[in-house]
């Protein structure tokens, strides 16, 4: 049985901020929600101060919370008959833009926005103005929160629980990771998804390093996150082709990986906030440090490829997707859905490429910005819905300037 390396560099007990205000805490009693716009499935009595309430930020740009629709949207049916208990999901996005998603994705909970971001600032907006989402917060019927975290954390028995005032707080990080430098089997290593998620978000750890291969059976419902500006990654079951491209900054087609090694997919955590202010240092060490772990070469190369060209079919249609917010810029996917929200066309190619595992060049010559939300399904069904917003794909054949790992 192969070996897999576990390094993990910190010494911590201290609490996971889920992405909220970390001035929110468990026991807290918070102000009335702020919304400006409902949406959908607005109900008759608006007055949710007297009810549980399950609040979920969420915004059409979010991939993962594209994803968590379906499973807030089984515990809203499992819930409906509960008169007390309302479930919210909430944007800051004006309604124009939420009823576009609306139009295609499915959602059974109360569907709000608050323009003015009051409900965001009050539970999940830092003092620097930003915020991360999905971010789920339980507030009981005296307005006290209840509980913080994420969508993927709910169960029908938490639910349960906080409408009948037993829910404990699931905030507090009570294990301690000591330093540990070793290499392990990876069913053996005692280091958890969730124990990873408490290192990302953790305001007290500045390095941290985890490499191990990932194991089949072992269950990962932690999403992948990252931020360069703040120099931490973490992805779990990727394969090397997926890692490489992402610290090169290059689509997957662009890096060649042995055949040997092409198969074995990773869970890594790697945060240095040393580098904070050198993001391209911050991803030739994260390099560095696989490379030299997994003994492995870069080596630059060309190949003759088959690719679809990206090209704009109807300009007008194009631009009725057009983005002209300038501090939007998001992408996300989820098992059903891969979204674009104020994106160029270069990234957008990029995007179509990792989805379909085709290569895919921005030939459109356009510098402009859009929004799409794309349905997965066939080659055949994208370009179908790329026809839709004034875009098509044409086959060709080109030179692709590549990067190699091999032993």
């Amino acid at each position: 049985m192969k070996k897999s390396t576990l390094v993990v560099l910190l010494l911590i007990a201290t609490q996971v901020t889920f992405g909220q205000n970390p001035d929110l805490k468990v026991g807290q009693k918070t102000p009335d929600l702020v919304i400006t716009d409902y949406i959908l499935n607005t109900p008759k009595d608006k007055n949710f101060s007297n009810k549980f309430k399950v609040v979920e930020f969420w915004a059409t740009w979010c991939g993962p919370c594209l994803g968590a629709v379906p499973h807030l949207n089984e515990l809203q049916n499992k819930f409906k008959d509960t008169n007390n208990l309302v479930f919210i999901s909430i944007s800051d996005e004006a309604p124009e833009k939420i009823n576009k998603t609306l139009s295609k994705i499915k959602f059974e909970t109360i569907v709000v926005s608050d323009q003015t971001k009051k409900t965001h600032e009050n539970l999940i907006m830092r003092k620097d103005k930003s915020y991360s989402i999905p971010a789920t917060i339980l507030i009981d019927d005296q307005n006290i929160v209840r509980f913080i975290g994420r969508p993927e954390m709910l169960t029908s028995e938490l639910i349960d629980k906080f409408i009948n005032g037993q829910l404990q707080d699931f905030n507090e990080v009570k294990k301690e990771i000591t330093e540990v430098n070793q290499t392990t089997e990876p069913e053996n290593k005692d280091v958890s998804a969730r124990d990873l998620l408490k290192i990302y978000t953790s305001e007290r750890v500045n390095k941290s390093v985890f490499l191990a291969e990932s194991n089949p059976n072992h269950k990962r419902d932690v999403p992948t996150l990252w931020d360069f500006s703040k120099s931490k990654l973490m992805v779990f079951n990727w394969d090397l082709q997926s890692i490489f491209a992402a610290l090169n900054e290059v689509p997957d087609y662009k890096i060649i990986v042995s055949k040997d090694i092409s198969s074995l997919k990773y869970d890594f955590l790697f945060i240095d906030k040393n580098l904070l202010e050198n993001k391209a240092l911050f991803e030739k060490d994260m390099k560095l440090f696989l490379m030299n772990t997994l003994k492995l070469k870069e080596v630059n190369t060309t190949r003759i490829s088959d690719v679809y060209l990206l090209k704009i079919m109807d300009a007008k249609k194009l631009k009725e997707n057009e983005n002209t917010d300038v501090n939007s810029g998001h992408s996300g996917s989820t098992d059903q859905y891969f979204n674009f929200d104020g994106t160029d066309l270069k990234y957008v190619s990029e995007g179509i490429c990792n989805n379909f595992n085709i290569i895919v060049i921005d030939e459109s010559n356009s510098n402009a910005k859009y929004n799409f939300l794309f349905k997965k399904g066939s080659l055949e069904d994208l370009i179908k819905e790329l026809n839709a917003y004034g875009l098509t794909l044409e086959k060709a054949q080109r030179n692709i300037d590549c990067i190699q790992y091999e032993k």
